[in-house]
């Protein structure tokens, strides 16, 4: 190739770079170049310095609000703990009431009949049971068909009675004695229960968890400052014994110079 035909090509391409320049050129001065506003920023120099030595007292702040939330919600499980042991003492309250006798309900009787007994008199009260349970406002019995259609009451009465009733009354009083220390254990009971069922929704609440978890950090770090101070303090009595061994060698040494026989001058 000669330098013409370089020429040649370089020709083309200089002249679409010229006319593209032109045409930039026309399209940009047609325009009203508009300048733009300066926008200058300025903080107050009070703000501006409690925001940036600030953070460790926001810091502070938080760790503060986020204790007292979390001690209120724990106080509020701890409140719904003790109104569900409440709840469970009543019901077992309920369930151990003593019901009453029959024959000492005021109920309407059909038909009594006495009997006399070398020992005793005893009578029969007969009752409906349909009177029964619009008395109670129960329905007793009513949907079962094997039962039958009337309810007894035995009661025992008359002059030979005391020698029986001197009987019934002890065995009576250590019937009362056992149902009431049985009562007593079952209450110890169902308090021991409600006390490990509120543990184990304590442990299950979420704020427990939290606070449980910056406890354990707490306990990590003053156990790793602990151990940063006993080994700072192993050192300094490592140095402490190292010095006291190096001035008792320099005394020794200073000791075994004294003693040395000093050497005798020729003449």
């Amino acid at each position: 190739m000669t330098e013409e035909d370089g020429g040649g090509q370089s020709g083309p391409k200089r002249a679409r770079s010229d006319g593209q320049k032109a045409r930039r050129k026309k399209f940009f001065d047609g325009q009203k170049r508009q300048k733009r506003p300066k926008v200058m920023l300025t903080f107050d120099t009070d703000d501006r310095k409690s925001f940036l030595t600030g953070f460790q007292k926001r810091k502070a702040e938080r760790k503060l609000k986020a204790k007292h939330v979390l001690d209120e919600e724990l106080r509020e499980e701890r409140l719904r703990a003790k109104q569900r042991q409440k709840d469970r003492l009543l019901k077992l309250y309920d369930s151990q009431r003593p019901t009453e006798d029959i024959a000492a309900m005021a109920l309407p009787a059909e038909t009594t009949e006495t009997y006399e007994l070398p020992k005793q008199f005893v009578s029969i009260t007969t009752f409906d049971p349909k009177d029964m349970s619009g008395s109670l406002g129960l329905s007793l019995g009513h949907n079962n068909d094997n039962t039958g259609g009337d309810q007894l009451a035995v009661t025992t009465s008359g002059a030979h009675q005391s020698d029986s009733e001197a009987d019934s009354s002890d065995s009576g009083v250590k019937s009362t004695a056992r149902s009431a220390s049985e009562l007593r254990q079952q209450i110890l009971d169902a308090r021991k229960a409600n006390k490990m069922e509120a543990l184990k929704s304590l442990k299950t609440n979420k704020a427990y968890q939290r606070r449980e978890k910056e406890k354990h950090r707490k306990d990590v770090s003053s156990a790793k400052q602990k151990r940063k101070e006993m080994r700072k303090e192993m050192k300094n009595m490592k140095q402490k014994t190292l010095l006291k061994r190096q001035m008792k060698n320099k005394k020794n040494n200073k000791k075994e110079r004294r003693r040395r026989p000093k050497p005798k001058k020729n003449k």
